[in-house]
């Protein structure tokens, strides 16, 4: 155990005789969050947390432009370096499409806003396609969003996405 944590953890989640889903002691549910307040969370809960995430029907591309629904996060306003990862799926349904774009943006720790990174080019043949994760170091309080860059004016497509940060 590191010095000043204040909790016990674990030995091994692989262990028949632990129950599923470990939690660190002290904690008084599965689902229980870590925060300053409590010092407790789910073993399976210290890294990464979801913060955003596109309905489980997805969400379905338009002939316009604007933040993908519900893809947008502020990293905490604290004076530290935050950490993103974000990944994604898209089926077009019906294909090729005529733009369709989507792309991601956030403040670098620098300050530098605006930085932006393309999730998905426009014009994409039908069928599935997957986007490996993209991954990025945020300055504190910086706003990280998903955005449809490009209208969608030919095709169909519908996209999951997750926005996943510390």
């Amino acid at each position: 155990m590191e010095a000043g944590l204040g909790v016990s953890v674990i030995a091994s989640a692989y262990v028949s005789s632990y129950p599923s889903n470990p939690v660190i002691s002290g904690a008084s549910a599965v689902n229980e969050v870590l925060t300053a307040s409590s010092a407790t969370a789910a073993a399976w809960q210290l890294g990464l947390l979801l913060q955003a995430a596109t309905p489980v029907a997805g969400y379905s591309l338009v002939n316009g432009t604007g933040q993908v629904t519900n893809m947008t996060w502020t990293a905490p306003n604290d004076g530290n370096q935050h950490r993103i990862v974000i990944f994604a799926s898209i089926d077009v349904t019906s294909g090729p499409e005529t733009g369709g774009a989507i792309t991601g943006s956030w403040t670098v720790p620098d300050g530098t806003s605006g930085a932006a990174f393309s999730i998905y080019a426009a014009g994409l043949s039908a069928g599935l396609h997957t986007a490996g994760a993209f991954l990025a170091i945020v300055e504190a309080g910086a706003t990280v969003t998903v955005n449809q860059s490009t209208a969608l004016t030919g095709g169909a497509s519908k996209l999951w996405c997750e926005l996943w940060g510390s």
